[in-house]
């Protein structure tokens, strides 16, 4: 395969903005897709290929029961598409996963449209609502979608090869939560969803093997393997090797001058080592001081200053005299003090253990003796369900679209059950 390289931490982030942005709400109710999960599609800008025609051209309120269209006859869904380790992927469980992602983005959408209206949500020419473009554009090029699909699975395939080989159990309430965010709902302070939270789940899986064909165990396998995501990324985090430094090194503190002659640097270093501070001894040549103690801080990043000079002064120790070291602009002498660091924020730290364990998934990707994928799946990618598939809310009589020509939902390549009439 051509797509090794996958940088996860835009994956969900994507698809959070655009549905963070059909809402004037805040907080975690609008938020169901969180960071932490290792990958969705984000959108792509490659031309997409035609919609797949759905049950209903023009579906209304009493559309026809959606089906999810057959496979050719000569279609293996136990083909291997790849390994992981031990364990594979079949094309069965890619399409699957495939249907269960689109159709799941919009599910969460149509939640949102309930809440806060059609007018609100739909009306795309809102800057507010601009990135539902992104994402239906998205899930319109359904050729990069799959193939990100497909990196998905793999990387929810390494996080339980990964759990496994540890001996990790998945955390029961770390489960709970995550399954009761893809319903929007939270765990309360007794660590229990809301009661409703039952009925709901029932209709989502109802719904779920409508519209994608997967069985509530294949669901709660792909939370199982989200939530052994997180904990890992906790644990490796946690390592000493995932914050290399804890300190960065900027530079160090001197107390220089440059003199126009080596005689004139021989007598600075004697006088300076006679006991004499730098500062009297740039007056008494007529120099400004800068700052009362004369002293400033030499960058390891400085490019303007000399190899020579920044050699010299990163290799003395504090309260050394260096020099003379011959500059364009004359001859270099410093008083060497302290190291200077930088202590990285907790944020900022966070991030570096974030990126440990990034770097790691990557690395287990990127490896071809554990990671095996062969090129037998990209003529079965589904292009469906489409968003009128999966509720009346989404018909195009319903959306406004900005004045740019463009198709997000790509209702121009199905064409009108009944065609308008010429004019006579």
């Amino acid at each position: 395969m051509h797509y090794r390289k996958f940088v996860v931490l835009i994956a969900w982030s994507a698809i959070a903005l655009a549905l963070g942005a059909c809402s004037s709400d805040s907080g975690s109710e609008n938020g169901v897709v969180h960071v932490e999960d290792p990958g969705t599609p984000a959108p792509q800008t490659t031309a997409r290929p035609s919609a797949t025609p759905g049950p209903s051209p023009t579906p209304t309120v009493t559309s026809t029961p959606y089906s999810i269209p057959t496979n050719a006859p000569d279609f293996d869904g136990s083909t291997v598409i790849a390994r992981v380790g031990r364990q594979e992927i079949t094309l069965e469980q890619f399409q699957k996963q495939v249907r269960f992602e689109r159709w799941y983005r919009l599910y969460q959408l149509e939640k949102v449209v309930e809440r806060e209206g059609v007018e609100q949500v739909l009306d795309l020419r809102k800057p507010e609502n601009a990135s539902l473009i992104s994402l239906f554009g998205t899930l319109a090029d359904s050729n990069s979608f799959g193939i990100q699909v497909e990196r998905i699975m793999i990387i929810d395939a390494i996080a339980l090869d990964e759990a496994r080989r540890r001996g990790l159990e998945v955390n029961p309430a770390q489960f709970e939560s995550r399954l009761g965010q893809y319903l929007s709902m939270t765990v309360g302070a007794d660590g229990k969803l809301p009661p409703e939270f039952d009925a709901a789940y029932d209709e989502f899986l109802r719904q779920m093997k409508i519209y994608t064909g997967m069985t509530e165990e294949e669901f709660r396998r792909i939370v199982r393997a989200r939530t052994l995501y997180s904990q890992l990324e906790f644990l490796m985090g946690q390592q000493p090797e995932a914050v290399a430094a804890q300190e960065a090194r900027i530079g160090k503190n001197v107390r220089d001058i440059i003199v126009s002659s080596e005689e004139q640097a021989q007598d600075v270093i004697a006088r300076l080592e006679a006991g004499e501070a730098m500062r009297d001894i740039a007056t008494s040549l007529g120099f400004t001081a800068d700052s009362e103690d004369s002293e400033r801080l030499l960058r390891w990043s400085d490019t303007s200053a000399p190899a020579a000079v920044k050699e010299a002064v990163f290799n003395a120790a504090p309260d050394t005299v260096v020099g003379p070291i011959p500059t364009e602009q004359g001859w270099y002498v410093a008083v060497v003090g302290d190291e200077v660091f930088d202590v990285p924020l907790p944020s900022e730290l966070e991030e570096m253990r974030k990126q440990y364990y990034l770097d790691w998934v990557e690395s287990r990707m990127d490896d071809p003796e554990y990671v095996v994928e062969y090129d037998n799946w990209f003529d079965h990618i589904p292009q469906e369900p489409l968003p009128r598939d999966v509720s009346p809310l989404f018909h195009d009589e319903n959306i406004i679209l900005p004045e740019t020509g463009s198709d997000p939902f790509g209702v121009e390549d199905v064409p009108e059950a009944t065609p308008p009439t010429p004019a006579s």
